[in-house]
């Protein structure tokens, strides 16, 4: 560990073959991680071999450096033929127990998502071609061959739902068009085998 410039350098990690893909390795780096961030060591930075670099990005690890070259530089072995990584961490998480935190999180999504929804949850609206006020049969279905809309903002209830209209528009050659112009937009060169 390089105490002054608060990163420490993994300078050799290695697992027995019998020990890997259970999960041994990550264990290894999550309890290495929590003991180091009471030192004050805010990154790890590592030379990985191609072999390696598999690893180290499951384990947070980034080709990215972020830290400054003046905090590094001279503290570090620069190896040929390595990869240099880095890895930051977060005095926020307990890297002992991120199973945990990673279910609470999940549970937050899920209640906020929840939450959100509620709005519309008992919203029931009637049929769209009763709202638009087609002319029905007696068995509520629309008399005529087709119903008409020319705009996604006819469609009752779309707008206060939070739909963003804009971004679901479609252009042609900078000119809003149907689905049908579109379509046939993108079959016409196809049919001329362009």
């Amino acid at each position: 560990p390089h105490f002054t410039q608060g990163f420490a350098e993994i300078a050799f990690c290695a697992v027995t073959a019998s020990r890997q893909v259970k999960g041994f390795g990550t264990r290894m780096m999550n309890q290495l991680k929590q003991v180091v961030k009471k030192d004050g060591i805010e990154y790890f930075l590592t030379y990985a071999d191609n072999y390696a670099i598999g690893y180290f990005k499951k384990q947070g690890f980034n080709r990215q450096v972020t830290m400054k070259r003046e905090r590094w530089a001279g503290f570090i072995k620069d190896y040929d033929g390595g990869t240099l990584m880095e890895c930051p961490l977060s005095e926020y998480v307990d890297y002992t127990d991120l199973p945990k935190m990673i279910e609470e999180q999940r549970a937050a999504l899920i209640a906020l998502i929840a939450e959100r929804q509620r709005p519309f949850e008992r919203a029931v609206h009637p049929p769209l071609a009763e709202r638009l006020n087609f002319p029905l049969d007696e068995h509520g279905d629309v008399i005529g061959s087709r119903v008409s809309i020319t705009t996604a903002e006819q469609i009752p209830g779309l707008v206060d739902a939070g739909v963003n209209l804009p971004r679901y528009e479609y252009r042609v050659d900078g000119k809003p068009s149907t689905l049908g112009a579109i379509l046939e937009h993108v079959l016409a060169p196809l049919v001329k085998h362009e």
